[in-house]
């Protein structure tokens, strides 16, 4: 996909999704920013700085009007959806994912860092990556596929005024976490039974309403072929 650059170095990743996200990068002849670090299991204050130089580059490329990334996790989101809702006013986020990623170090039981960047990008929690762009207003956020919400994020989707549906109207920017689909389809370090399909996500997307970009993220190695084929009908 033209213009498109995957972002290599460390988010949070716990499995080997890095490697994934390097051989998807490859299909779409991304720009390769950073390099592939081994996986790790840490706590969120760990990962976060460890995450820095990708999050700092996440916005860069956004601010330089980058709108495709793959990366190997979430976190990415902490910078990029501030900076594409200032870019686009009106913006709607597509939150295609398991999960809502709606913690906060206060609310995860687990400290994971993956657990908590939409949270981060809406302000509910500050991730020390601000001021140069507002928070992305959760009222313009739609979770789509959702099937593990802590209760916690339960919380936070009705305090805060997250959708629980697609979007109905644009622009919309795409954050596409591969766990979406069933465990059977795409090996995730946090797979959720009951998933989608590949047929149930090309159909998700292609209702999708003027999209001006996408994020992918948790692409296992050896299915990267099969996801540049569902990118490739956008």
């Amino acid at each position: 996909m033209e213009g498109a650059v995957a972002l290599l170095g460390r988010t949070s990743e716990r499995d080997d999704t890095a490697e994934g996200a390097r051989e998807l990068g490859e299909l779409l002849g991304s720009r390769m920013v950073g390099e592939a670090q081994p996986p790790r299991v840490a706590r969120w204050d760990e990962d976060l700085p460890a995450a820095e130089p990708v999050l700092r580059a996440a916005r860069e490329e956004v601010e330089a009007g980058t709108r495709v990334f793959v990366a190997g996790h979430c976190n990415l989101a902490i910078t990029t959806l501030p900076a594409l809702a200032a870019a686009h006013p009106g913006l709607r986020v597509a939150w295609f994912d398991a999960h809502p990623d709606l913690n906060t170090p206060e609310t995860s039981a687990s400290g994971f860092l993956g657990g908590m960047p939409l949270a981060a990008a809406c302000g509910i929690w500050d991730a020390g990556f601000g001021p140069t762009h507002p928070s992305l207003d959760p009222e313009r956020v739609h979770l789509v596929g959702a099937r593990d919400i802590d209760p916690g994020e339960r919380e936070h989707i009705e305090r805060f005024g997250v959708h629980e549906d697609p979007p109905s109207e644009g622009p919309v920017f795409v954050h596409l976490d591969l766990d979406v689909l069933d465990p059977s389809l795409m090996p995730a370090a946090f797979g959720v039974e009951g998933g989608w399909t590949w047929e149930q996500l090309d159909q998700a997307l292609a209702t999708m309403p003027d999209v001006v970009g996408i994020e992918v993220t948790g692409c296992a190695p050896g299915h990267a072929a099969r996801v540049a084929d569902t990118l490739a009908k956008l």
